[in-house]
């Protein structure tokens, strides 16, 4: 396989980016967020213990807010990337990708080129418009579909090079129980 990718990105890619990374990394977060927010909530209702009205509102406000900005992180992460973008000249990272049978060749526009591994991939993700190669929990290479000559072509080298398969990060209240039985044992 030698297939050639130009990822530039812009606004949308760097929240999509975050977006991505938070819901892949950060199950464990979310599920104690989302079971705060629902010890709040029935606190608030008065369902676990009995509290005065003041103190019910307080948490029943509380968890609430916290239950509604429970991916808000994501959000300020891509805030205060488009920030930097912005505070280096408002130049979006662009990045040429040529994926051959036993390396990736990576060229940053604005930096050396280098080779990466498919055995130095930690996580494969996927969504409707790009697939991920993430290198690091903060840090992915984001492969355009619309780019692909064979995106199944594509999704079977890279899931066997690198050995693992491309997931879709979940969304609001997609926890399974995998995640929770892997909470349990951490």
């Amino acid at each position: 396989m030698r297939e050639e990718i130009t990822m530039q990105h812009n606004t949308s890619s760097v929240k999509r980016l975050a977006g991505v990374q938070y819901k892949t990394f950060s199950a464990r977060r979310r599920f104690l967020l989302y079971a705060l927010s629902l010890v709040c909530i029935a606190l608030g209702f008065g369902l676990i213990y009995p509290s005065t009205f003041t103190v019910r509102i307080v948490l029943l406000a509380f968890g609430c807010i916290l239950l509604v900005n429970v991916g808000a992180s994501a959000a300020i992460k891509a805030d205060k990337t488009l920030q930097a973008i912005e505070r280096q000249g408002g130049v979006f990272p662009c990045t040429r990708m040529t994926f051959y049978d036993s390396t990736v060749k990576i060229a940053e526009l604005d930096g050396k080129p280098h080779t990466l591994k498919y055995s130095d991939i930690l996580y494969l993700a996927e969504d409707s418009q790009y697939y991920y190669l993430f290198i690091t929990n903060e840090a992915a290479y984001m492969v355009p579909k619309e780019q692909l000559r064979d995106e199944e072509v594509f999704r079977k080298t890279v899931e066997s090079k690198s050995g693992k398969k491309f997931s879709r990060p979940g969304g609001l209240f997609s926890l399974c129980l995998s995640d929770i039985k892997g909470f349990i044992r951490k």
